[in-house]
């Protein structure tokens, strides 16, 4: 009989990330600086920012719960709308989101790591010489994901799972005939919470040994096991040095008002960024998680904001946890509100992005001043007053609005169609000018050791995701596509329909704007990037899918060496060891994998293609769900229907496709790989490709 089921996503923490992160410090810079990229970058030589003598680039702590509470109060005045986004979020371009918020940093050459007798690695006489860990974008920073190995055992945790029918003949004594309904049955597994164990090597031992009655993503660190149980606002850790009998080690119980947003793991510790709404009437101080009755506390005074009042409903908590004792290491608190962000993470710094509001009347403003002719001085004046206002931004618009209407209807219909053409044709030159600075996105740089912010920055437009950014030699790489400024408030709109496009920024340490690469893809938005040492890699799409090579090796003059053109779109990019980059991604409605030859930057090519009789791969929207075998020169991706098994040496060739038992993910250990799925796993040898065993789960 046919199944109905509803699941929750299988990375729980990672999805979270892009809904909620956001203005984690959104503040407003101002339109002083609203001059385009150029005059942002000679603006901001020299040192860092923090409360610099540009105000608005400072972080500040609170000094009281008064000035907590002020502030949060002249917050709630505002009003915003849409979030921070002035114009389209991030979730307004209904763009694929590759990998969501994850974090990035050192390029990794071949993806997923091998290990070879690691820390991670159970000691019990005998080790695999090889098994792979989750593929992250950072070979030394670990991410959360349903699936890991410590190369002896495998540790899954299942989606839950609501199964309106089972397909097991129902016995007589269970019918309820008279209803209508067929209950489930109450041995059912998948409706429990459940993290399986699983014996994985030597093969010959192979099978289910234990499971722990939590589920969540995961992290392992030696023999301790971290699961994240976000619906349960827990987050546990069981000792597995006896797979077969963990044993509970600590927990930390988030509070009601809280969630974590998303998390990493890099030398022994436990990043942790979570959300708590705030109480005007006691927002301080905060307890975002409580072990034991004993809370993580940030006082009022311990709390970092924007130096000038934004919106902010909610305060997020950065907290490092020792992975084998639980204990707190470090924390830091900010105010902000809810939106699209992103959170990348090097092995020196933690990266924040929000979106920066546009203040609309300063934008008029700023129109108004160089277009001087175009409105009478008495009008202009009373637009610029408007800024100075105790009102919130909605009510300044309001106001602005009102201006403009009556001046329009106190003129003629033949002037009044006359003062709209000219500011539709004006607004054209402004918006080639000035228009990045229509949506510009904040940087804001914490350090891993003290979670102390170090520097601020800012640059036009919106990234995607994690791979968006990335830190080398000291520098941040960012790509982000921007929305034209087409339109004025007051009903004013462009003639011209200007298209969007994609930039690429390097900021030097501080976070000021070194160089960059403009309008990559015009009238198109960014599907995929990647980072690569000196390279950098962005596909843009629409109709074709244009793949641009950057040579990034001269930060403060990054050049586009070469394009290349072609149907579909590749949402994830991912590096070969052969020197080529792989794309998963979408043609016509089906799975499209692409091999690019990119050793000469100025001319890449698409050497080879493989088209799927699939429509949807997570390893297009999830990175943890691609495999990269470098011995075999294979990789893995799931897809609807099974599993995949591709080479990539001498072209794209399907080598091995596993069908049902709704295939997750896969690891390999020494020769063999482990296709994982919700109802067992299939064991593979890699060097025939042939079934050699399957465990039931």
């Amino acid at each position: 009989m046919q199944k109905i089921e509803t699941r929750t996503g299988a990375a729980i923490i990672i999805g979270f990330s892009l809904l909620t992160l956001g203005l984690i410090f959104t503040f407003w810079s101002g339109l002083d600086d609203f001059g385009g990229t150029e005059n942002f970058i000679k603006k901001n030589k020299g040192g860092k920012n923090i409360v610099s003598s540009q105000k608005s680039f400072g972080l500040v702590k609170f000094s009281s719960e008064s000035e907590l509470k002020e502030y949060m109060e002249a917050s709630e005045k505002m009003n915003m709308t849409r979030g921070f986004g002035g114009a389209e979020s991030l979730s307004d371009f209904s763009m694929p989101q590759s990998a969501p918020l994850m974090e990035g940093g050192a390029a990794r050459t071949s993806g997923f790591s091998e290990m070879a007798k690691s820390s991670n690695a159970v000691d019990s006489g005998i080790s695999p010489n090889r098994f792979s860990q989750t593929n992250t974008q950072v070979l030394s920073i670990d991410e959360p994901d349903i699936v890991k190995t410590d190369g002896q055992n495998i540790y899954y945790s299942k989606e839950r799972r609501f199964m309106l029918y089972d397909e097991r003949p129902m016995p007589m004594s269970k019918m309820a005939p008279e209803i209508g309904i067929v209950p489930p049955y109450p041995d059912q597994p998948n409706y429990a919470d459940m993290t399986e164990i699983i014996k994985a090597f030597p093969l010959a031992e192979a099978k289910k040994i234990g499971r722990i009655d939590e589920r969540g993503d995961l992290f392992i660190s030696n023999k301790t096991l971290i699961i994240l149980a976000q619906e349960k606002k827990k987050i546990y850790a069981y000792d597995v040095s006896s797979p077969g009998q963990p044993k509970e080690k600590w927990n930390w119980s988030l509070a009601e008002n809280s969630r974590i947003v998303t998390s990493r793991m890099m030398n022994g510790k436990i990043f942790l960024i979570s959300e708590s709404y705030s109480d005007l009437e006691k927002p301080c101080p905060i307890r975002p998680m409580t072990r034991s009755g004993v809370a993580i506390e940030l006082a009022c005074t311990d709390i970092y904001h924007p130096i000038e009042n934004v919106s902010a409903d909610s305060t997020y908590s950065l907290v490092t946890l020792d992975a084998e004792t639980g204990n707190d290491l470090a924390k830091t608190a900010f105010v902000g509100s809810g939106s699209t962000s992103t959170v990348y993470v090097s092995e020196q710094s933690v990266y924040l992005t929000y979106q920066k509001p546009t203040d609309n009347v300063k934008l008029f403003a700023t129109f108004l001043e160089s277009n001087s002719d175009l409105f009478s001085p008495t009008i202009a004046q009373k637009i610029k007053n408007l800024d100075s206002y105790d009102i919130s931004s909605n009510a300044k618009l309001e106001e602005m609005n009102t201006l403009i209407q009556k001046h329009l209807q106190s003129l003629s219909r033949d002037e009044s169609m006359k003062l709209r053409n000219n500011v539709s044709n004006r607004l054209t030159d402004f918006a080639k000018k000035e228009g990045r600075r229509y949506q510009s996105t904040g940087i804001v740089k914490i350090g891993v050791s003290n979670l102390e912010p170090e520097s601020t920055g800012e640059v036009p437009g919106t990234p995607l995701n994690q791979f968006s950014l990335d830190e080398y030699k000291g520098n941040l790489r960012i790509a982000t596509t921007f929305t034209p400024l087409n339109w004025l408030p007051g009903g004013f709109y462009s003639n011209n329909n200007s298209e969007q496009a994609s930039d690429v920024y390097v900021l030097n340490e501080n976070l000021n704007p070194i160089g960059s690469v403009k309008d990559l893809g015009k009238g198109e938005r960014i599907y995929s990037v990647r980072f690569l040492k000196d390279r950098g890699y962005v596909v843009t799409f629409k109709q074709i899918d244009p793949f641009f090579v950057l040579d990034l090796s001269s930060p403060d003059n990054p050049e586009l060496k070469g394009e290349l053109k072609i149907p579909g779109y590749s949402s994830y990019l991912h590096p070969l060891p052969n020197g080529q980059i792989l794309g998963v991604g979408e043609e016509d409605g089906k799975v499209k994998i692409s091999s690019f030859e990119v050793s000469d930057p100025s001319n890449p090519k698409e050497v080879s293609t493989y088209r799927m009789d699939e429509y949807w791969s997570e390893a297009g929207s999830n990175h943890h769900a691609f495999l990269l075998d470098e011995k075999h020169r294979v990789f893995f991706i799931p897809g609807s229907e099974g599993g995949y098994i591709f080479s990539y040496e001498g072209g794209i060739k399907l080598e091995r496709a596993i069908s049902g038992f709704q295939v997750k993910r896969a690891v390999y250990i020494d020769n063999y790989m482990y296709i994982i799925g919700e109802k067992g796993i299939k064991v593979i040898n890699e060097n025939s490709w042939s079934d050699e065993k399957e465990i039931e789960l």
